[in-house]
């Protein structure tokens, strides 16, 4: 026999063997035999890897050696998927793996397992969905967030819109704002935020009125991403809120906005007892920069203890000096770029 033929028929038998090593019962052989195919880069593995998906302990180096497989192994997934009929363990570790591989044309099989009656395929659909970027998806979220009856499928739908930045999303979220499920609403309004698109601007200030924590807190917060001065009062009157969240974010978003017309609600606020509070007013007193503020600032920054301090443990009278500096800069005609301080 040739030497060729003589190697050749080495590598088939370790070929062999490590395929039969994916069956073991042993979880260490699996795994490393699940790995070595990867190395070995034979396409012939791939289907006896996808079969070995079904065993928990080698799921994880099985799935990773199909994705460096690459297109072969991607194809053959899709075929998989598409034959498996209702095999749920199959189908969401098949699932699973193209979520890893993030390639677009995994996008319309998942779609029609996004659509199927069984919750728990639905699910890990949209979570693939949502790691893959894709325009198709847009419009199949978009009806999710109407009116699908799972909530973790409104969710991701949600997420991934506001990560996608559509305005076709605007609509059906302002909808989500006046849901009562507190999973769904926040989540709405945070999207909105990233979206930043002016027909927001009303519900979310709407939303500032409404009984979830996190749903005032996430409204201020998109209020000052969509930086609009019919925002202003409202925020101001959010210095006020029952919770400390709403207040953060409400003064954070009015140091975005920089109207002049929060400088003197700014100032009332100044009396907030929660100090990270208490820091965000010192901040958004200092970029938007009017020289109404200096004189509470100064006492601030001459009386208060260094006890007092930020989160990130910034004393509020280091914040003030910051914030006078800024005002005096501002006067000046210095006009920084925007930038917190405590964030």
């Amino acid at each position: 026999m040739p030497f060729k033929d003589f190697e050749d028929s080495i590598e088939q038998s370790k070929f062999g063997q490590l395929i039969d090593m994916l069956k073991s019962e042993n979880y260490n052989e699996r795994w490393y035999a699940a790995e070595a195919l990867g190395r070995f880069g034979d396409l012939n593995a791939i289907e006896p890897l996808i079969d070995s998906l079904d065993a928990e302990v080698s799921y994880v180096a099985s799935a990773e050696t199909l994705v460096k497989f690459g297109d072969p192994a991607l194809l053959i997934l899709i075929r998989k998927l598409k034959e498996t009929g209702k095999n749920k363990s199959i189908i969401v570790t098949i699932i699973n793996v193209l979520e890893l591989m993030q390639d677009e044309r995994a996008i319309e099989p998942l779609i029609v397992i996004a659509k199927d009656i069984n919750s728990d395929f639905r699910n890990k659909a949209i979570f693939a969905l949502n790691r893959i970027n894709g325009s198709q998806v847009i419009d199949l979220f978009v009806d999710f967030v109407r009116s699908d009856p799972n909530w973790i499928v409104r969710r991701e739908a949600a997420i991934k819109l506001g990560e996608i930045r559509d305005f076709r999303a605007v609509e059906p979220l302002i909808s989500m704002l006046e849901e009562k499920d507190e999973r769904l609403n926040w989540l709405a309004a945070s999207s909105l935020g990233k979206i930043k698109d002016f027909r927001a601007v009303e519900p979310l200030i709407q939303a500032l009125n409404k009984e979830s924590n996190k749903l005032r807190q996430y409204s201020a917060q998109a209020l000052g991403s969509l930086v609009d001065a019919r925002a202003v009062a409202a925020l101001t009157h959010a210095l006020k809120d029952d919770y400390s969240g709403v207040r953060e974010e409400a003064a954070s978003a009015l140091a975005r906005i920089r109207d002049i017309k929060a400088v003197e609600p700014l100032i009332q606020a100044l009396k907030d007892k929660n100090p990270q509070v208490k820091g965000y007013i010192i901040e958004a007193l200092g970029v938007i920069g009017d020289v109404r503020a200096l004189p509470a600032l100064k006492e601030l920054a001459q009386k208060s203890s260094g006890i007092e301090k930020t989160v990130l443990g910034t004393p509020l009278k280091e914040v003030a000096a910051i914030a006078i500096l800024r005002i005096k800069q501002r006067q000046n005609g210095f006009l920084e770029p925007f930038e917190f301080v405590i964030r």
